[in-house]
């Protein structure tokens, strides 16, 4: 039974809390009096209010980077500014300004947020390249750098070309049969047989019998995905348990081929050097071997490589799918822009499928030509990058000064928005318009350098970016000829949601981008595959 002294107790520590509360809440708020800082910022709201406001005006489930950029454009704020969001998460400094950023990324790069460890754990584990820092990331980044390398990168193309050859047969019965289908599930599969072969040397064959393992991936995603927006206990306990049954089904595949490769190589009387490895499987386990390690892989070892094999796996394929998409999705809209896209596809390239392919066998250095090609790429990720970086304070850098003033650091997730940076039109110019020409010519070179920045840059940008774009610019040579797109059951709007895009005008709420695992379509975007008339 309670007493008194029980009770006082209880009241003691709540109003110790409360006095604590209080006291943290007048010190986040004082913080801000005198500095940049989006408007209406509430003493006891900070600026949840506002992010709140500018989610009513866009589509369900938006990426945050479009709540970012409309306040960006709506109250003029500049390429550095405050959002205070505390006790809900932490407090941000809002980069945009190209400058601003390459001192967070290149001059004194900045370590990864732990929020970026605690948003992936879930789906890949622990010990990801992309959210870990100091020891572990260069752990991570000796274990998988060098197969992202140019001189590695090429001499898969031929793979490549492979699968897309497949994609577009799989394309041609869509046509034919006047399918609907989802460009990003049926894209994935192919782009998923691909980083199969980079990582693991074999093919997967999710483009044929269908593989397991990108289903319990995309399981995976989906699962996290309704956990993070759904506030009823009964239903994320149920969707937990078959999360975690999806995990452990992804790792038990990815385990099973390691050990599988282990038992292959192990009596290998000579191991293939880093160059010489055909996988990146290859060159973990000659390592591994090379090192003395006694039996085959375990523990601590086999759980990093897991995780950062899973990483590969959903960012390997993620940025390929969702980026082909959107391209097909604007060049759907942009009949211009596809038609320069084929003539320089026909101008470097033979017309048919099998000879351009053999070509990407024989010479993969021709797609360095392709130069329309990758302006549409990298026209396409500027208007739809796969997210920004959150990053913490750099060892050692307690300020940021830009352009006379100083930003405190400290206490503050470091999100650096190129979203936002991607629509300024102090850099861009019609930055709401699909162009590609401006990655072209003396318009493309007086781009500022940190102006595009879709990998990110610095020693934490993505690794697999050479083959990301390779691998996009051999799905659009090897389809964009054959097919034409028609996106289907849009919605148009009648006026623009958003102060900085008017794409939906013709595309509807299909243009904004939803929050999965990172910046990706609508779940809802449907597209018609017609044949356009090539053998």
């Amino acid at each position: 039974m309670w007493g008194v002294s029980n009770w006082l107790i209880l009241w003691s520590v709540a109003v110790a809390w409360l006095g604590y509360f209080l006291l943290r809440l007048y010190q986040v708020r004082s913080f801000y009096k005198d500095k940049p800082k989006a408007p209406g910022h509430s003493f006891l709201w900070g600026h949840l209010g506002i992010m709140a406001e500018m989610a009513a005006l866009m589509p369900p489930h938006c990426h945050p980077q479009y709540y970012l950029t409309e306040i960006i454009h709506r109250y003029n704020m500049p390429g550095v500014w405050y959002l205070d969001l505390w006790p809900i998460a932490d407090p941000q400094l809002i980069v945009t300004d190209p400058d601003a950023a390459a001192q967070l990324l290149v001059v004194s790069p900045s370590p990864k947020h732990r929020a970026v460890e605690e948003f992936v754990r879930p789906v890949v584990g622990s010990g990801s390249i992309i959210a870990v820092n100091g020891e572990a990331w260069k752990f991570a980044h000796r274990l998988l750098g060098s197969g992202f390398s140019p001189s590695y990168v090429k001499p898969m193309l031929g793979m490549v070309a492979d699968c897309v050859v497949e994609f577009n047969g799989r394309l041609r019965e869509f046509a034919m049969q006047g399918d609907v289908i989802s460009i990003e599930e049926e894209t994935a599969k192919a782009v998923f047989d691909i980083i199969g072969n980079v990582i693991f040397g074999i093919s997967l064959d999710a483009q044929g019998a269908g593989s397991p393992l990108l289903g319990d991936l995309r399981r995976l995603m989906d699962y996290m995905n309704f956990l993070v927006g759904c506030w009823n206990p009964l239903k994320k306990a149920v969707e937990g348990v078959k999360m975690r049954a999806a995990r452990r089904r992804c790792t038990k595949v990815i385990e099973e081929i390691i050990l599988d490769k282990y038992k292959v190589m192990k009596d290998e009387k000579q191991l293939p050097t880093r160059r010489q490895a055909k996988s990146i499987m290859d060159r973990i386990i000659a390592d591994y071997i090379q090192s003395g390690n006694a039996g085959p892989p375990g523990g601590a070892f086999m759980e990093s490589v897991v995780a950062n094999l899973k990483t590969l796996l959903v960012g390997g394929h993620g940025t390929t799918t969702d980026t082909y998409t959107w391209m097909m999705t604007l060049l759907s809209i942009h009949p211009d822009a596809m038609e320069r896209l084929r003539r320089e596809h026909d101008d470097i390239f033979p017309p048919g499928l099998a000879e351009s392919a053999e070509m990407l066998r024989t010479r993969p250095t021709r797609t360095n030509e392709l130069e329309y090609t990758t302006a549409v790429i990298k026209e396409t990720l500027r208007l739809y990058p796969v997210g920004f970086t959150a990053r913490a304070t750099p060892p050692g850098v307690k300020i940021l000064d830009w352009e006379g003033n100083q930003f405190p650091l400290d206490g503050h997730m470091l999100s650096l928005n190129n979203f936002g940076g991607h629509y300024d039109p102090a850099i861009w110019k019609d930055p709401k318009v699909f162009r590609p020409e401006r990655f072209l010519g003396e318009e493309g070179a007086a781009l500022p350098r940190f102006a595009w920045r879709p990998f990110e840059r610095g020693p934490r940008a993505c690794m697999g970016q050479d083959l990301a774009m390779d691998q996009m610019r051999v799905l659009l040579l090897l389809t964009a000829r054959w097919f034409d797109w028609e996106v289907v059951a849009k919605r148009v709007n009648e006026k623009p949601k958003a102060s900085y895009m008017d794409i939906d005008l013709r595309l509807g709420d299909l243009a904004f981008q939803e929050m999965k695992m990172g910046a990706a379509p609508r779940s809802e975007l449907r597209m018609k595959v017609k044949l356009c008339g090539r053998g």
